[in-house]
């Protein structure tokens, strides 16, 4: 699962070379963190092997009066982004598949959160396709 960004690509991205991945007890998702206390920047990505979490997740915020949710191409896969920079965290949902998609969730002590999600999702998206 940690795999889907690079050590490399991560280090690039100013985040933690080194991953923490974690699945969720029922396996509905396999999760990695790059987090530390020696960057300002954390990502935490969510795959969802059997779940329409891109449709969830955009009809919800829609439901829900988001202006800050919209729909974005990430090399070539539709995701939603919830919020614009400046701001110290962000959310961007992937759709990959039918039913699988991925979550990522940064945050950057220089509020430009988003940037750094759509970043991460980009080249996410690229290490899958080739």
């Amino acid at each position: 699962m940690c795999d889907l960004l690079t050590d490399d690509q991560a280090v690039e991205l100013g985040l933690r070379g080194t991953a923490n991945p974690y699945n969720a007890n029922d396996g509905s998702m396999l999760t990695c963190s790059r987090n530390g206390f020696d960057t300002d920047r954390d990502v935490e990505y969510n795959f969802w092997p059997d779940s329409d979490v891109f449709a969830a997740q955009f009809g919800d915020r829609r439901r829900q009066g988001g202006d800050d949710a919209h729909l974005v191409d990430v090399a070539g896969q539709p995701a939603v982004v919830n919020g614009n920079d400046p701001q110290p965290a962000c959310l961007v949902t992937l759709g990959l598949a039918e039913r699988q998609g991925v979550e990522v969730l940064a945050s950057d002590g220089k509020n430009r959160a988003c940037a750094l999600a759509m970043a991460v999702a980009e080249r996410m998206v690229r290490n899958t396709t080739g």
